[in-house]
């Protein structure tokens, strides 16, 4: 097998033919450190191991390219290089090299979720504890990051009753049903709803 083409693309990586078939693209520091050239016999083992630094390089450029627009957590991050079409065993690399470097920090991304999930929609704990579960953050710390969060929880719930309140033409219980079902949506609890709409004048009970 001879490589029939060695083209320059407009990603800025080496697209590479072997005869005359289009193989895979690697970038210009492969090309030079494993001083592959037109022209060059290749065998299969050495194509293999080509196609793979392929999907690893293609991996750590998407990679870099999510990482650089958001936050993720490590799973996220795999399933969405997964569903890219990169193999499985580059997406694990691509997944360590950026743990490593520092860009992929579960309990960082955990944090800031915590932070945003409280202050900005302002959910309760069973919502957020739901949502980085199907992130794939570990219970160890979700439950540390949820420990002291139920005063910031209560404040929420609190102001989330108030201004339904105001804009609520009549506080009967079709309404106060419905408010209930919208709050328990965000992750409170029916106990914690009721008293919230008690302190708040609503009268409504568990019966």
């Amino acid at each position: 097998m001879i490589i029939t083409e060695l083209k320059f693309n407009k990603k800025g990586t080496f697209d590479v033919w072997v005869d005359g078939e289009y193989i895979c693209d690697i970038d210009d520091e492969t090309v030079y450190k494993m001083s592959i050239r037109k022209g060059d016999e290749v065998s299969d083992e050495f194509l293999s191991e080509i196609k793979h630094l392929s999907q690893l390089q293609g991996a750590k450029r998407a990679g870099a390219r999510m990482l650089s627009a958001s936050m993720k957590s490590r799973y996220d991050f795999e399933m969405k290089l997964v569903q890219k079409g990169f193999e499985r065993t580059a997406v694990l690399k691509a997944a360590d090299f950026f743990e490593e470097k520092g860009f992929l920090n579960d309990a960082a991304y955990a944090k800031a979720y915590v932070a945003d999930a409280l202050s900005l929609r302002k959910q309760g704990a069973a919502k957020i504890r739901m949502t980085l579960k199907s992130k794939g953050i570990s219970a160890d710390i979700i439950d540390a990051l949820l420990a002291d969060t139920d005063e910031s929880e209560e404040e929420n719930l609190k102001a989330l009753v108030e201004k339904e309140f105001a804009k609520m033409p009549v506080r009967d219980k079709k309404h106060i049903d419905k408010l209930k079902r919208k709050l328990y949506s965000k992750g409170y609890t029916i106990g914690d709803i009721i008293s919230a709409i008690n302190d708040a004048g609503g009268k409504e009970s568990e019966e």
